[in-house]
C-alpha cells in the first residue's frame, strides 16, 4: 500500500518559508512514531506544495504532521503545526494538510 502525502501553504508574506512533512504511524491511535520526513524551502508569495509517496504497512493508523516555519533572515518568526486526519493503512490513502500564512 502507498500513502500519498500532500502539504500546501499559501504564503501572503514575501518571506522564506520551510515546509516539513512527517508521515507517522501508530498501532493504537495514541502514540505515533516517525516513518519518513521530507522538507522543502521556498521564498516569496503564492502556493507552496510538497507531495511525496511512501510505502505503508497494512494494519497501522497513519497521519501526517506538517510544520511550516516562516523566516526573517535566519530567525523563525512564525511556526505553525498541523495534523491530517488519521487514516487506516489499507490501499492508497491521501493525507493532506493546508495552511494560509
Amino acid at each position: 500500500a502507498t500513502a500519498i502525502c500532500n502539504a500546501q501553504n499559501v504564503m501572503t508574506k514575501n518571506k522564506k518559508s520551510k515546509i516539513t512533512m512527517t508521515l507517522q504511524k501508530s498501532s493504537d491511535k495514541s502514540t505515533y512514531s516517525k516513518v519518513k520526513a521530507w522538507s522543502q524551502e521556498s521564498t516569496g508569495t503564492g502556493n507552496k506544495t510538497l507531495e511525496k509517496r511512501n510505502a505503508i504497512t497494512k494494519g497501522y493508523y497513519y497521519r501526517l504532521r506538517v510544520v511550516v516555519r516562516i523566516y526573517s533572515g535566519t530567525e523563525v518568526i512564525e511556526k505553525i503545526t498541523k495534523y491530517s486526519t488519521v487514516k487506516y493503512g489499507r490501499g492508497i490513502k491521501k493525507a493532506k494538510s493546508q495552511f494560509s500564512s
